[in-house]
């Protein structure tokens, strides 16, 4: 053999650096949600739930809730019972980051009445239903916060993710918008306390009902006003919140407003679709998700999904299997 055959050769079998055939970056984290049926799950099984996740990309878990329900309760199960350490320690062995979610209260979306004439005026009035609840709301977050502080100290602790979803229609006013920054500065406060340097993020959503830029602004205002370092956009694919052909007008409009603020943006694909009764959720097709993976693009850096554990995972059923299955293998077509 030649010598210009052999170094041909030795060319071809040299490892080379991975190629991307796709036109959008690999979604780097996913959320997760813990329910009742998670608190007896073992060390062990949480870390082969984590590999599975880190094959499909996944380098940061963001915890959805660490309480879930009215702000009325005062036990905090997935705390002690262990079952958010075994996790953080499962996280640590895989090198994959948790960020951690206060309390999650379907309650939040409810009709809180407010007396929209009490914002500025002098005259005294009885606190609203919305005050009051915003009120209790943040006192359980403080008692959250206290039972969460010695976990924020693990090497695997990736930050705090505020689990009330922000959207554009319940904070249309300017005194219910008052409200919640004022609640949202003093969560802020309270979370600084404990760990002055970590990074804290928060969600929103479309309903579609204020235009990109309106949205844009009041979102980066929620952000950078109350000292919130991430802000994550659900796409609203899956709850049918947004249609496909919208979100090449929120995300490049979103994300330009936020090239020029402290607090960046992340878009979430979901990767669920609405069950056709409309009472639950299933995993979406392939197809669908690589679109919204192109729509994502225009944001700028690579998103997360939700979410992977619930629905591109075979422990969550056959479906979701075959979506895990689906996306592995285009995240090899892309070359990743």
């Amino acid at each position: 053999m030649r010598y210009y055959q052999i170094l041909l050769l030795l060319l071809f079998l040299m490892p080379t650096a991975a190629r991307s055939d796709c036109a959008f970056p690999w979604p780097q984290g996913t959320f997760l949600q813990v329910y009742d049926s998670h608190l007896t799950k073992d060390s062990d099984g949480w870390r082969h739930d984590i590999s599975r996740w880190k094959s499909l990309g996944v380098e940061e878990l963001v915890l959805q809730w660490s309480a879930y329900g009215s702000p009325e309760g005062e036990a905090f199960p997935i705390i002690e019972s262990g079952t958010l350490r075994r996790l953080l320690d499962a996280a640590e062995a895989a090198a994959v980051k948790l960020r951690i979610g206060l309390r999650y209260d379907p309650g939040f979306w409810d009709h809180h009445a407010h007396d929209e004439s009490s914002f500025g005026g002098q005259a005294s009035q009885a606190p609203s239903d919305l005050v009051n609840y915003l009120f209790r709301r943040g006192r359980d977050q403080q008692a959250l916060i206290a039972a969460l502080a010695p976990l924020a100290l693990h090497p695997a602790f990736g930050g705090w993710y505020i689990s009330d979803e922000i959207d554009d229609l319940r904070w249309r006013s300017l005194s219910r918008r008052q409200l919640l920054n004022d609640y949202l500065a003093k969560l802020v406060d309270i979370l600084k306390e404990v760990t002055p340097s970590a990074s804290i993020a928060i969600s929103a959503f479309s309903n579609g009902l204020l235009a990109p830029l309106e949205l844009a602004e009041f979102l980066e205002e929620v952000t950078t006003n109350n000292g919130i370092d991430q802000l994550f956009f659900q796409d609203g694919i899956g709850a049918r919140k947004l249609e496909m052909s919208e979100l090449g007008y929120y995300i490049p409009v979103l994300s330009k407003k936020f090239q020029d603020s402290p607090a960046s943006f992340t878009l979430i694909v979901e990767l669920f679709e609405t069950s056709p009764a409309d009472d639950g959720f299933l995993p979406a097709s392939a197809e669908r998700i690589e679109e919204q993976l192109l729509h994502a693009a225009t944001s700028g850096g690579a998103p997360f999904t939700f979410s992977l554990p619930h629905h591109a995972d075979p422990r969550a059923g056959e479906a979701a299997g075959l979506l895990a299955r689906e996306l592995k293998q285009l995240k090899q077509k892309c070359g990743l």
